[in-house]
């Protein structure tokens, strides 16, 4: 009976939202794979690492092509691999993310990206070690001076702790520059409430702040912050002035971070900003910056010995661009660096289970609570929500084709919810298409 269903009906049926509340682990365990009732959990999760090319480090950046650049919308998210800082290659499981401006972070035993999505929205999407998305969201902060908008995220983990470095203001206006003379910009904190990506609550104050007098003064911009731990616990933090980087140190998360000199001091002066930042083995600091070229933007890399000292042009090495990929083009730029010592996921949550000569292999990927339209039009304890989890769980995760709709859904799905909160008449189309499948899968769910 499942064939009577379209695959468009079920397509809208994915994106409109029903897989929340509920952990899903989708499997091949040939036909001994058995059903379980609603709200029960399924196996541990796992996947198939056999295939998986580890480096020793990890970088997120976005790219785009010609003036398309200029709008954050046509950004696109990459992630590379290297073991020297220098040669990065592509991350061929990871499937590219439309966003901008992203930052990683390893949090819980999971690779986080955070990053702006659009002109009005901020996002976040969970890796497995195969990197592939398991979870997603969106972000607000609670307590925030700018009703909650904010861009440009830096993260870092303290303890227990998921701390956010951000820039206050909305996506589509001007939060780094100044709309009116004289302005202050300022880097504010938030700490993840309860360890959830979906709310952080703001620290009072702000980490450091730039006073911009006229269109005269010598800075225009102040935006694009970086957070690094060093190794011997103290922090720096690298603020983006445009075409330059300057540099702050600090000892506390929630405390007032100060320049090492007066005016506030430059360590990367006119080869570029938006930087990203990671301690070598030697104690060294490797700055990440996006540099400007004839053929657009590229990332650059320099040294500097403590991470204050500053780095001259020659000095930085163009490391990420165009040619990294065969599906880029000679005009793609690339830019915003985040890079990470390459995860090490727990084997309390993660399995790699390798075929043998007589058994299959084992391939499962855990899904989790997401963003979802089904609680917003029918409620979340709703006899229609559990239908649909209902099929989710019992129909969709048991074929091939079920599993791939499932995975779009993880891929695609914000950019519908995100569509039926700015719509209300999209919103109702969605429902009346719901209400048709749910006349479909009545008969089929028992």
């Amino acid at each position: 009976m499942i064939k009577k269903i379209s695959f468009s009906a079920l397509t809208v049926f994915i994106f409109s939202g029903m897989f929340c509340l509920e952990v899903l682990s989708l499997g091949q365990q040939g036909s001994a794979m058995g059903t379980k009732g609603i709200g029960e959990e399924r196996d541990v999760a796992q996947c198939d690492l056999s295939s998986v090319t580890t480096y020793k480090y990890l970088m997120t950046f976005q790219a785009c092509s010609g003036d398309e650049c200029d709008d954050p919308r046509n950004h696109t998210i990459y992630l590379a691999g290297s073991d020297d800082g220098l040669s990065w290659s592509m991350i061929e499981e990871f499937e590219p993310l439309p966003g901008s401006v992203p930052d990683l972070v390893f949090y819980n035993n999971s690779l986080y990206i955070f990053h702006t999505k659009g002109s009005s929205t901020f996002h976040w999407q969970k890796l497995n070690p195969c990197f592939e998305v398991v979870d997603m969201g969106s972000t607000q902060i609670v307590g925030s001076d700018s009703d909650g908008g904010f861009v440009d995220p830096s993260m870092i983990v303290s303890g227990d702790d998921l701390i956010m470095f951000y820039l206050p203001g909305n996506p589509g206006g001007n939060p780094a520059g100044c709309d009116e003379y004289p302005c202050t910009r300022e880097i504010h904190t938030a700490i993840a409430d309860n360890g959830d990506a979906r709310s952080f609550t703001q620290y009072e104050g702000n980490r450091v702040s730039m006073y911009i007098e006229d269109e005269e003064a010598e800075i225009q911009l102040f935006c694009d912050p970086d957070i690094l731990r060093l190794q011997d616990g103290s922090l720096l933090l690298y603020v983006s002035i445009g075409g330059s980087t300057l540099v702050y140190q600090g000892t506390s998360l929630t405390g007032t971070f100060v320049s090492p000199d007066d005016p506030d001091l430059v360590v990367a002066s006119n080869v570029g900003g938006v930087p990203g930042s990671i301690q070598a083995p030697d104690g060294s600091i490797w700055l990440y910056v996006n540099k400007n070229s004839m053929e657009g933007t590229q990332i650059a890399r320099g040294v500097s010995s403590e991470g204050i000292t500053p780095i001259d042009d020659e000095d930085f090495v163009v490391v990420v661009d165009s040619t990294i990929s065969d599906d880029f083009t000679e005009g793609t730029s690339t830019g915003s660096p985040s890079i990470l010592e390459w995860p090490e996921w727990s084997d309390t949550t993660t399995t790699t289970v390798k075929p043998t000569t007589t058994t299959a292999p084992i391939t499962t990927t855990t899904t989790t609570k997401g963003i979802c339209a089904s609680e917003e039009i029918y409620g979340q304890n709703s006899k229609e929500a559990e239908l649909l989890r209902c099929f989710r769980d019992d129909i969709l995760s048991k074929t091939e084709e079920g599993r791939e709709l499932i995975r779009l859904y993880y891929q695609l799905s914000p950019v519908i919810v995100e569509a039926m909160n700015e719509n209300e008449e999209f919103k109702k189309d969605v429902k009346e298409m719901m209400e048709g499948i749910l006349l479909l899968i009545r008969d089929i769910v028992k």
